[in-house]
């Protein structure tokens, strides 16, 4: 439809006055210049920022790099090594949308998929109740970063964990640790993440390992959700 407005239409006949801006008629007023640079790192930066028509394969990730880690993942036994790390991402939700979780393990050199799962209609001391379950499967998790959105859920966990959830103590802490340049990990297991902040840079950081050369990410086919999740 656009293009059609911008391409089929004089200007002088136009209903609508058409302006064509760019990205850099907005850096340093609706979005800094580190803004862009972590939004180039998608595919799909041209035709969101730069005035391009151009169709995308994905929102943020090449399916050329995801085909290839689920391609990897059939060089592996597809089991759990219980002596290897793990960690945990939760994004709480609850009755309206799907919770979602994912596990990974680090082993042979590589970051595995070991568990993938939404959840609808979810209550909350069932989600709680399934994040003790993947402890047990996986056997060695080290670390638990959930959505910090949702402070109760986070609250729950940390009181299952045996943590210090008093949430004055966890901002003072990971305060600590940013200022120090300290993992937080070594400090806590279970771990508020700000998706709305953290995001951008989270989604630069995991396009840049599926695209890494040297394969550094195994999918296996059975995580359907998430493949297409990754791919949309």
């Amino acid at each position: 439809l656009l293009w059609n407005i911008f391409n089929n239409q004089p200007f002088e006949k136009s209903f609508y006055k058409l302006l064509r801006l760019s990205y850099e008629w907005g850096i340093g007023k609706i979005y800094s210049q580190q803004d862009i640079e972590i939004a180039k790192a998608s595919s799909s930066f041209n035709r969101e920022y730069n005035l391009s028509w151009s169709s995308p394969s994905g929102n943020c990730f090449s399916s050329v790099s995801i085909d290839s880690a689920i391609e990897r993942s059939k060089k592996y036994p597809d089991i759990i090594n219980k002596e290897a790390d793990h960690c945990l991402g939760v994004d709480p939700a609850f009755s309206s949308s799907a919770f979602g979780m994912v596990c990974l393990e680090y082993s042979d050199s590589i970051i595995k998929v070991v568990f993938a799962e939404q959840f609808e209609k979810s209550s909350f001391q069932g989600m709680v109740q399934k994040v003790w379950d993947i402890k047990n499967m996986v056997g060695n998790l080290n670390n638990i970063y959930s959505d910090a959105v949702n402070t109760e859920y986070i609250k729950a966990l940390k009181d299952e964990f045996g943590e210090n959830s008093d949430w004055q103590y966890i901002r003072d802490k990971i305060s600590y640790c940013r200022k120090n340049r300290l993992r937080v990990e070594n400090y806590m297991k279970i771990i508020p993440v700000s998706f709305g902040s953290e995001g951008p840079s989270m989604l630069v950081h995991l396009k840049n390992l599926l695209d890494h050369e040297d394969g550094l990410i195994s999918i296996p086919p059975r995580f359907e959700n998430l493949i297409t999740g990754l791919k949309g």
